[in-house]
C-alpha cells in the first residue's frame, strides 16, 4: 500500500508556474522550459513505476514515494522505498529516452539519442549511496540491520539498455519491477520486520521527510517587473481582458469569465508563497486596489494582517497540492 501520495516536486511546480508568467521572449524562458521538460519526464517515470507497484499485494508491501531525510548535517533522497517483513528495497527512477550504455570498467553511463551521445550519473551508484544512508538512518533510530536491496527503474518502455549481464540484476524497465520483487521475496524468506515495526519505521520516515526548498526567482535571477501583467483574451488573443463588476470581458470579442484570474494568482502564490493587494493589482493589470482586494477575498485564501500590510496565502492544506 502507498503510505503517502507522490507529489510533484517543488522545483517543478515553481518552474512550471514561472513559465506561465514569463513572456516567451524572456532570455531565461528556454532554460526554464528545458528544465521543466526534464522534470516532467522524471515525474512521469516515477508515476509509471507507481502504476506497476499498485499491483503488489497491499497488505504485504508498504510503499513510500519520494522522501528526503536528514542524517547528521546532510540529507539523502529516495525516489521509492518499499518495506516488507523480509527486506527493504530502494528504487531509483529514470525516464530516459534512447539507448543507455553501462560501462562496467569505468562505471560510466552514456545515452545515445538522435545521433547524439551524452554522459549521465550512474543511477546504480546513486541508489547504492542512498541504500547506505538509509541503513545508517535505520541503525541510528532503531538499531536494526535488515536486508536492503536496490533497483533502478526505467520508466520509458522503448528505452534500450546495453550493459554487462550483472547490470541487468539491478536495472529493469518499470513493468518488470513487480516480478523482480517477487523473486527477491523468495530469496529473503525470513521475517526481519513485524508489521508493527514496519509502521513505526514508516511513520518516522514520513515525519522526518523534508522536501527541498527552491527559490526559483533567485535561481534564475528574475525580477517581479519581468512577469506578464494582465490576462490576454484566450478566445481572440488580441486584447487584454477588462474587469467589469464581477467578471472579466474582452473589448474585442464576446468572451467573458468569472474566474479566469484564479490560475494566474495561484501561479504567483506557488512561486512567492504570498501575494499582497498591490501585487495583485499590478499582476492583473487592474485599475483599482479595491477590485484587487475583492478578487483575493473571493479565493478562499488565508489573510494575514489587515490594512495596507495585508497579505494572502494559500491554506496550508492546499499549498503543496496545486
Amino acid at each position: 500500500m502507498f503510505l503517502k501520495p507522490r507529489e510533484i516536486p517543488i522545483q517543478l511546480q515553481k518552474e512550471d508556474a514561472l513559465l506561465r508568467l514569463l513572456p516567451k521572449s524572456h532570455p531565461k524562458y528556454d532554460d526554464i522550459k528545458k528544465s521543466t521538460q526534464k522534470g516532467w519526464a522524471g515525474y512521469r517515470g516515477e508515476k509509471e513505476l507507481d502504476y506497476q507497484l499498485s499491483f503488489l499485494p497491499a497488505n504485504q508491501y508498504y510503499i513510500i514515494p519520494h522522501i528526503r531525510i536528514p542524517i547528521d548535517s546532510q540529507f539523502f533522497q529516495i525516489d521509492t522505498l518499499i518495506l516488507c517483513s523480509n527486506f527493504a528495497l530502494l528504487i531509483e527512477s529514470k525516464n530516459i529516452y534512447g539507448t543507455l550504455h553501462f560501462d562496467y570498467a569505468s562505471q560510466q553511463v552514456t545515452r545515445t539519442y538522435k545521433d547524439q551521445t551524452e554522459g549521465f550519473s550512474n543511477p546504480i551508484q546513486q541508489v547504492k549511496r542512498q541504500k547506505f544512508q538509509f541503513q545508517r538512518w535505520l541503525n541510528t533510530h532503531f538499531k536494526k540491520i535488515i536486508p536492503c536491496h536496490h533497483l533502478v527503474s526505467i520508466g520509458f518502455p522503448k528505452t534500450i539498455v546495453k550493459a554487462p549481464n550483472s547490470v541487468y540484476q539491478h536495472v529493469l524497465h518499470a513493468e518488470h519491477i513487480p516480478e523482480k520483487i517477487a523473486a527477491l521475496h523468495k530469496l529473503d524468506s525470513s521475517q526481519n520486520l513485524t508489521t508493527y515495526m514496519i509502521k513505526k519505521i514508516s511513520n518516522l520516515l514520513i515525519e522526518h521527510n523534508t522536501p527541498l526548498e527552491f527559490d526559483v526567482i533567485e535561481y534564475y535571477k528574475i525580477q517581479k517587473n519581468e512577469l506578464l501583467t494582465g490576462i490576454l483574451c484566450p478566445q481572440c488573443a488580441r486584447y487584454h481582458l477588462r474587469r467589469a463588476h464581477s467578471f472579466w470581458e474582452c473589448p474585442s470579442c464576446d468572451f467573458k469569465s468569472h474566474e479566469i484570474h484564479v490560475p494566474k494568482i495561484n501561479d504567483f502564490l506557488t512561486i512567492f508563497g504570498q501575494i499582497s493587494i498591490q501585487e495583485c493589482h499590478s499582476l492583473m493589470g487592474l485599475s483599482s486596489r479595491h477590485t484587487a482586494r475583492r478578487i483575493l477575498q473571493s479565493m478562499n485564501l488565508t489573510m494575514i494582517n489587515k490594512g495596507r500590510s495585508t497579505i494572502y496565502k494559500k491554506p496550508v492544506t492546499d499549498a503543496q497540492h496545486p
